[in-house]
């Protein structure tokens, strides 16, 4: 029996998504048992003619050139290329073909194989007796038979002559045809698949649709397919084989096209015609080829685009038909009302006549509503730059998107297969929307619980979108710095999607909690590696690693990475990048102390991004700090904190100097939201205790957290004795603290760790710090034994991580404490280049609230300002130790009045000079200055009632008159 296999693909009509345009399909390969020859093939695909009035095809061309290549792998038979004769566009002229096809005549013997492959228009010609014909490159507009174009019955009697002398023949042929071509006016197109279907009768037939459809090509479809043509690729290669048997029979084919073919076309409709015996086995499975082939292949593809259409459409109403397209491309969607496109569709859907083509503008309307979206969708799975910038930012542009994509779904229907896919992608850029810009009024909680909401809805459609676990894990991170709720999310994106950056990205941000690197360091770097191994331009991993590795050098490596990917991408490819990857040029740049053009890059980053993204303005704050421009890292330090007013702790911890301009409003929400128990659950500094004793408010700093803290303290650091033991001090309880260190230095020095006891001398140690502590409690003759301990090596432990407090070091202190103040004088300016004063001035201002060392603490401020160049806020406390400590208002006087000189903007600096004036009873000055510090923002008007130095002014009319003022503001 010889069996020839045709696959007929008329791709006509445009058709929404993946326009009409019949795409012949893959290679049908017949596998009659007992087939042992040679096999050759002709593969023919015509996307470009030489005639401009036939209407050029987008993928004809691919899908021949995929053809042949499966033709050459082992699901196709393992061809020589020899053996396969492929001509696309220009080189499949008529001539070329028939005499392509004479020689496959010729060379074929009994017991071979041959395959024709075509793809490309079909049209008919005659409107009596139609004659079939398909157009190669140089046929005419019309008039077929004069020559150029390929007519079926040629074809036939090729085929029939081969099947006679025992050749297997396989015969695929996607022709369409489009345009206003000889048989337009009769039925072409149909025509044309009754002409196959009666000169290839009694063969097995394989048709993209039926005569009445026009079949669809679009880039969804294998990033530009005929759709029958990818699906049939996609079955031949295994995914029809369903009982698993490794072969595949027409059955199992016509099941698999029927069912993937319709459900994409929707809403057209477009059924493939199969016709021959059910049972014929059409190929075999190759496992591993079908492995490959899974591999390599893009997830089904859930787009809804639109193509150019492949025939003429004679529509009821061709105006309203224009004024619709013209609404779809001059973005006019939903609006404005009477000029919409969705008014203009409304039309036409609510009118019989147009319901041959309702499938037609169904296609267009939706391609359109969702364009926008799944650009988006997939520049954030491709991690485009602007795109990732976006999602780090939580910028939302596609506001609109969410009523486009439920509009969207109300015209599918739910029963549409993309109907949940589009839903999710609804709620995904609905969950986007919830931002305190477009919000003003809610709280940033309730915005999170906003956009998690419509992430769960979105879930709910689709368990499958990664997209929608990153968006979830990103609220928990950034937004709520619930890490292991963020882990669990990120986790679940990268498993749908191992190889998507942003899902290895985040998970390896996630692995790494709100620490260096957590628990899980190696596990940090490695998936923080894998995003890079996946793309190497993306920067943002770079500089994350260089946080990741505990030695400088280490850190410094990535850090220049960064920096020479990121000037090779400014060379390349200036345009597209984005404002977050200039912030962390900045961050790379204020690492490696490159410290004037890191500025550059934060200003730049910060321009781009309209100023509205307030990270810029805290690591300005970072590197104006280390230039020593305090007063700049203030200023900026303040501007973050109007783009993000409730982050109040961080910016004091941040920059000391800024913690004097808090407004005495955000100082109390500070002091009432403020939970010791989860600061010290999360290892972060007391902020009350630091803002009180900065404040000079040292009884309600030694009184911070006494009654409840302690449970909590021994819980989170038991592990840890001296990061204990350095709580307990920091807190306000040196006893106890030298207590715990005792027992554990004890322990050591009578244990057999050789490590561990010298451990103890080093900088940061058990010594040092009983030393210190000590120190502060007045036990001179024992902090010197602790001393001798260590080596009688100085220490300044102020830029250690926990352990700060001794900035001038141990020398300076147990000097001043035995009196000799020359050789503790001498030891500070010998330490001139190793202490950052503006740390200094925090160390003796809490040395105040732990020991009361208030005279210890003058000495050091005095010494700064004799040594160094110090920022006003120097001059500002030492003016208040000696005002308020040791009654001396000569002393401070002066240095209160050039604090307000160095930086007249600071209201605190003014009020403590009116307070001043006052008690020299310098009224009208003190009025003036008070005047000055309520202009400036000074409103801690509790302090201002209690502050006894003003009794005498409370009655006077222009206190009163300033009192109405600022107070009733």
């Amino acid at each position: 029996m010889k069996i020839i296999i045709l696959v007929l693909a008329l791709i006509l009509q445009l058709s929404v998504q993946g326009q009409g345009t019949d795409k012949g399909v893959v290679p049908v390969t017949n596998l009659k048992s007992g087939y042992s020859g040679v096999t050759r093939a002709v593969v023919v695909g015509i996307s470009k003619y030489l005639t401009p009035e036939i209407t050029d095809l987008k993928y004809a061309d691919k899908d021949a050139i995929a053809f042949a290549n499966w033709l050459k792998s082992p699901a196709g038979g393992s061809v020589p290329e020899q053996n396969i004769q492929l001509y696309t566009n220009e080189d499949a002229s008529q001539e070329t073909i028939g005499m392509a096809l004479w020689d496959l005549v010729d060379s074929s013997k009994t017991g071979d194989r041959t395959i024709i492959y075509f793809s490309g228009h079909g049209d008919v010609e005659g409107r009596l007796v139609q004659k079939g014909y398909l157009l190669t490159y140089n046929s005419p507009k019309n008039i077929y038979s004069s020559g150029g174009a390929y007519s079926l019955a040629d074809l036939a009697d090729r085929v029939n002559e081969m099947s006679i002398n025992g050749v297997q023949v396989i015969l695929i042929s996607d022709a369409c045809r489009s345009g206003a071509f000889s048989g337009s006016d009769f039925g072409g197109p149909q025509a044309t698949v009754t002409q196959m279907q009666k000169y290839f009768e009694n063969q097995i037939l394989l048709l993209s649709c039926q005569h009445n459809e026009y079949s669809l090509e679009g880039e969804q479809w294998g990033g530009g397919r005929g759709l029958f043509s990818y699906q049939l690729e996609n079955a031949l290669y295994g995914l029809a084989d369903q009982d698993q048997d490794m072969h595949i029979q027409l059955r199992e084919l016509r099941n698999y096209l029927e069912s993937e073919v319709m459900k994409a076309a929707e809403p057209n409709h477009q059924t493939p015609k199969i016709d021959g015996p059910i049972t014929a086995q059409i190929c075999r499975v190759d496992p591993l080829s079908l492995a490959d082939f899974q591999k390599r292949m893009i997830s089904s593809s859930r787009d809804f685009m639109d193509t150019e259409g492949r025939s003429v459409l004679k529509f009821p109403d061709t105006l309203l038909y224009a004024h619709f397209i013209a609404a779809i491309e001059a973005d006019k969607l939903l609006s404005p009302a009477g000029e919409s496109a969705n008014d203009y569709f409304n039309q036409m859907i609510s009118d019989p006549a147009w319901e041959p083509y309702y499938g037609h503008i169904k296609r267009k309307f939706v391609a359109a509503l969702t364009k926008e979206a799944q650009l988006a969708i997939n520049r954030l799975l491709k991690t485009d730059p602007k795109m990732a910038d976006e999602a780090f930012q939580g910028k939302v542009r596609y506001s609109y998107l969410p009523a486009y994509l439920n509009r969207a779904c109300d015209v599918l229907g739910e029963k549409h297969y993309l109907y949940p896919y589009l839903k999710a992608k609804q709620y995904y850029f609905e969950s986007r929307t919830y931002t305190n810009k477009t919000y003003p009024d809610l709280s940033t909680d309730s915005l999170v619980q906003l956009s998690l909401q419509a992430i769960e809805k979105g879930l709910a459609y689709d368990t499958g979108a990664a997209y929608l676990y990153l968006e979830k894990g990103i609220n928990y991170y950034w937004k709520q710095s619930s890490f292991e709720e963020s882990k669990q999310s990120f986790r679940k994106a990268l498993d749908l999607s191992p190889t998507w950056v942003l899902a290895n990205f985040y998970y390896g941000l996630a692995l790494s909690g709100n620490g260096a690197n957590g628990d899980n360091k190696e596990m940090v770097i490695a998936y923080l590696k894998e995003a890079i191994k996946y793309d190497s331009t993306f920067l943002p991993a770079y500089e994350r690693l260089s946080w990741r590795f505990p030695t400088k050098e280490e850190k410094n490596f990535w850090r220049e990475e960064y920096v020479w990917r990121m000037r090779d991408l400014q060379e390349k490819d200036p345009d597209n990048i984005p404002a977050t990857y200039y912030r962390y040029m900045g961050l790379c740049l204020l690492h490696l102390n490159i410290l004037d053009e890191a500025e550059k890059y934060f200003l730049k980053g910060a321009e781009m991004s309209n100023y509205e993204d307030p990270l810029y303005f805290k690591q300005l704050g970072m590197l104006y700090e280390k230039q020593k421009k305090y007063i700049e890292a203030a200023r900026m330090i303040k501007k973050y904190r109007l783009l993000r007013p409730n982050d109040t702790g961080v910016t004091i911890i941040a920059n000391p100097y800024f913690s004097l301009m808090l407004p005495s409003t955000d100082r109390t929400e500070l002091i009432e939201t403020h939970n010791l128990n989860t600061c010290i659950e999360k290892k972060q500094d007391c902020l009350l205790h630091f803002y009180y004793f900065m404040n000079h408010d040292f009884e309600s700093c030694r009184n911070i957290g006494k009654e409840h803290f302690n449970d909590v303290i021994e819980k989170v650091f038991k592990d840890k004795t001296q990061y204990l033991a350095h709580r307990y001090y920091s807190l306000g309880d040196p006893v106890r603290a030298i207590m715990i260190l005792k027992d554990y230095v004890f322990r050591i020095e009578n244990g057999i760790n050789e490590l561990a006891k010298d451990s103890l001398k080093h900088s940061g140690g058990a010594y040092g710090q009983l030393t210190a502590y000590n120190l502060a409690l007045g036990n001179i003759a024992e902090a010197e034994l602790w001393f001798a301990k260590k080596g009688m090596e100085d220490e300044l432990c102020f830029d250690l991580a926990w352990l700060g407090g001794w900035s001038f070091g141990l020398k300076t202190w147990l000097a001043f404490s035995r009196g000799r103040f020359d050789e503790a004088d001498s030891l500070i300016k010998e330490h001139k280049d190793q202490v950052e004063f503006i740390y200094a001035a925090e160390d003796v201002l809490q040395l105040i609230a732990i020991s009361n060392q208030v005279d210890y603490a003058i000495f050091i401020l005095e010494a700064i300002l004799k040594y160094y160049q110090p920022t006003p806020d120097i001059r500002y406390h030492l003016a208040r130790i000696y005002i308020e400590q040791k009654g001396d208002y000569p002393h401070g006087l002066p240095l209160l009045e050039q604090a307000v000189q160095l930086d007249p903007e600071q209201p605190n600096f003014a009020y403590h000079l009116a307070t001043a004036y006052t008690h020299f009873n310098r009224l009208d000055d003190a009025l003036s200055f008070l005047e000055k510090a309520l202009e400036l923002g000074y409103d801690n008007f509790e302090e201002l009632a209690r502050d006894k130095r003003w009794n005498t002014l409370r009655n006077t009319e222009r206190f009163m008159a300033l009192m109405n003022k600022y107070w009733q503001e």
